[in-house]
């Protein structure tokens, strides 16, 4: 079932915008037709506490508004936006007052009441969730996405009568409104009405083909159908989609159990073991985002799994706590390393020297770009500063002797040889 958790819905209707193009024509309308227009201090303040938002600093954003809020105690934005970035923070109680203050000051605002009743919803205050969503229908009988969340409503107390007639009430508002395609065929899938509920995943498929919920769901009916084929299908095409989600390895998992196919199985089994394992680097970076070392501990998490892109950003964010931090720097040079980034592991290398001239790891690391650039000159003498003597250092000076004896410089190229067998003869006997 496709119930949005709300931080998802909130990204768009918490974004402390003005003017939120994500929302239907006709609710913009009744925005500007009840709600004030916004000061210009008000508009920056708003902007500020979306930027907080986005760098999920929940905190500053918080402070942010309680200041804003202070001299502009009647702006209803500011208090619905620190409502979302409280109920972010799991502070119910408080959320609900900031909502509540909200619609106190503009009680016709569709977008308002529809908010509050996705909270009451991700709460099961299931019957605080139908009253604001029927408050904003009546407010805006053509807000398609109030229908659409008032049917969820309905599917979560399992009235799924009620659910159908709420989604097929959006999708006459609009026939091509993904959302409600998803949860209407859901809402058939419990009802057993199998062939309605494939039609309405088909339907999804077809308008947006990276809509990852419609295949996850419909796997799920081909499976019950015994078509594992399928299924695997389905939800590895989710997977492509939303490779850290659990769920639809444990779903694949379960279709090539029903196919014998057991190594794939188990290869599924061990990645939900390690997503089990990178949710709780998850966790610890949500709950401390200015912790340097959380998300350096994720990165290794990331470059133990081969995920090489996703470490580097993590690594590039601590940096951005940090800009001279030697751990994260060497990281994210071993990890440009491995992504083939030469230059880029150079001038990481380079900033850690400068903050540490005789920091023999960043000189090793260094060395080894150099290698892979051709630049053995410069590698040899990287090496040399690290102190290392093993088979690539070893390459490095049999390559520098071919050079050497290309240019007639005999004696040299010989010194680099017998230097070279010192440390690895097996490798210059087949260089």
């Amino acid at each position: 079932m496709r119930i949005v958790i709300l931080f998802a819905l909130m990204a768009g209707i918490w974004g402390c915008q003005q003017e939120n193009t994500d929302l239907p024509a006709s609710e913009a309308v009744t925005a500007k037709a009840v709600a004030r227009e916004l000061t210009p201090e008000e508009s920056e303040k708003l902007k500020q506490a979306k930027q907080f938002i986005e760098q999920h600093d929940l905190m500053k954003a918080i402070t942010l508004l309680d200041e804003a809020i202070v001299t502009h105690p009647e702006c209803s934005e500011l208090h619905f936006c620190k409502a979302g970035v409280l109920a972010d923070l799991q502070k119910e109680t408080e959320a609900l007052a900031a909502f509540d203050r909200a619609l106190e000051l503009d009680a016709g605002v569709a977008r308002f009441w529809n908010t509050r009743g996705f909270y009451h919803l991700s709460l099961t205050h299931y019957e605080d969730a139908l009253s604001d969503f029927q408050k904003a229908i009546e407010i805006d009988p053509k807000y398609k996405q109030a229908h659409n969340n008032y049917g969820l409503t309905f599917i979560s107390m399992r009235r799924f009568g009620e659910a159908v007639q709420a989604l097929q009430q959006a999708l006459e508002i609009d026939p091509d409104y993904t959302d409600a395609h998803n949860n209407l065929g859901y809402t058939y899938l419990q009802q057993g009405r199998w062939d309605e509920s494939l039609r309405e995943f088909d339907s999804v498929i077809e308008l947006d083909p990276d809509y990852v919920n419609a295949y996850n769901n419909r796997g799920t009916i081909m499976h019950r159908l015994i078509n594992y084929e399928k299924a695997v299908s389905d939800f590895s095409e989710a997977i492509v989609r939303e490779p850290e989600n659990p769920k639809y390895y444990s779903q694949r998992r379960d279709s090539y159990i029903a196919l014998q196919m057991l190594d794939e199985a188990r290869a599924d089994e061990e990645k939900i073991r390690w997503l089990a394992g990178l949710a709780e680097y998850h966790d610890t970076v949500r709950r401390y985002p200015d912790d340097l070392q959380s998300y350096l501990t994720r990165a290794v998490f990331y470059e133990e799994a081969g995920q090489y892109r996703s470490a580097i950003k993590d690594a590039s964010h601590a940096l951005t706590l940090d800009t001279k931090n030697v751990e994260a720097l060497l990281l994210r040079a071993r990890l440009h390393l491995k992504t083939k980034s030469w230059n880029d592991a150079i001038d990481d290398c380079c900033a850690v020297i400068d903050i540490s001239p005789t920091h023999h790891v960043a000189y090793s690391i260094r060395g080894d770009a150099y290698l892979q650039k051709g630049d053995v000159d410069n590698a040899i003498r990287d090496y040399d500063h690290a102190r290392r003597f093993d088979a690539d250092v070893a390459h490095a000076l049999w390559m520098r002797a071919d050079q050497l004896e290309r240019t007639g410089d005999i004696e040299a190229a010989s010194a680099d040889r017998d230097r070279a067998r010192k440390i690895d003869p097996t490798l210059v006997e087949s260089p």
